[in-house]
């Protein structure tokens, strides 16, 4: 049941923990570039509420405002995101998970992005039981 599996060294204990900063660090930079160039940042997200008519209840309707509250929640959820993402990456890679990281990653996305794709093109086609299953 036991594998021999060799001792870890200080030196591989270092290169582990180098390699795990190295892609949290690389992940959360990207995830901040990414958010900032996709429309996605507060800036261009309270814009979109107010193309849509859309509001947060209990404050007005001024794109200003509505930026001031999102300014509170998406740089935490990019950084937070973008550590989780470069931390599950890098640990699959060092536990030898089925593929790398990254393959998971793209796998994961890949499979949620058909259901999406599936659910809003089929709704009207899938019983009702289904239906309320899936969301």
């Amino acid at each position: 049941m036991f594998y021999n599996l060799p001792a870890m060294t200080a030196v591989d204990v270092l290169r582990s923990l180098t390699y795990m900063s190295i892609m949290i660090i690389g992940s959360t930079i990207f995830s901040m570039f990414w958010v900032i160039t996709s429309g996605m940042d507060s800036k261009s997200v309270a814009e979109q509420f107010k193309q849509y008519s859309l509001m947060i209840p209990g404050f007005r309707h001024d794109p200003r405002i509505v930026e001031r509250v999102l300014e509170r929640y998406i740089p935490i959820l990019t950084v937070i995101g973008g550590a989780f993402v470069g931390f599950l990456a890098a640990f699959s890679d060092l536990t030898s998970a089925l593929g790398t990281g990254t393959g998971i990653l793209l796998s994961v996305m890949i499979v949620y992005q058909m259901y999406e794709q599936i659910t809003s093109q089929h709704k009207d086609d899938i019983p009702g039981f289904i239906r309320r299953f899936m969301g």
